[in-house]
């Protein structure tokens, strides 16, 4: 699969975005899943800058006459709601020439999966996984992703490499150690202060 885009940095502050139609699940996938860690908050700008540039936004510019001038996002969602919600002055962008529909729904896709694959709460299992890959994406594209006539929860054990002591439900109830690396250091640099 070939195609012409290239890297731009862009004022995120005048560039309009929003979500390619056919982007639109992968999106509300992304922007409604559970997370350890929550991209946006109190982030120093530095660090907000230097995650966002590794994960470019992907775009093309719109081809509405109501949005000229606009972009229309289908990848690098973590990089949209960083810029929807930081005050970044700019960002980078992939920008897709003439993306064809199959294109924008596999960056998408891939954008939306990645993010289950990676969010996966060390407490929960793979469970969470398993739910969510089931909530947001339908029966063939399940298949077609990870080849399979059907996924169970121990053929993603299997996929994962871990022993089926990690398929657990969430307990109920939190506690403070079951904090990511991340959190604990920034709760330690808040306390700091």
């Amino acid at each position: 699969m070939e195609y012409a885009s290239t890297l731009q940095w862009r004022s995120s502050k005048s560039t309009k975005l929003i979500c390619h139609p056919s982007a639109r699940a992968a999106w509300r996938c992304w922007r409604d899943l559970d997370r350890q860690f929550e991209l946006v908050g109190n982030l120093p700008p530095a660090l907000v800058a230097l995650l966002q540039s590794v994960e470019p936004i992907h775009v093309r510019r719109s081809t509405t006459n109501q949005a000229k001038g606009s972009f229309e996002f289908f990848g690098g969602f973590a990089s949209v709601a960083l810029v929807m919600n930081a005050n970044l002055d700019r960002a980078l962008f992939c920008i897709h020439e003439m993306p064809s529909p199959e294109v924008v729904a596999n960056i998408a896709e891939a954008s939306s999966l990645k993010s289950l694959m990676y969010s996966l709460d060390r407490q929960d299992g793979l469970h969470s996984l398993y739910k969510a890959v089931g909530n947001h994406f339908d029966k063939p594209k399940v298949r077609k992703l990870f080849e399979v006539g059907a996924l169970s929860l121990s053929k993603l054990a299997k996929f994962a490499n871990v022993g089926r002591s990690q398929i657990r439900e969430k307990r109920t109830g939190s506690m403070e150690t079951d904090l990511t690396i991340l959190q604990a250091i920034l709760k330690e640099a808040a306390q700091d202060d």
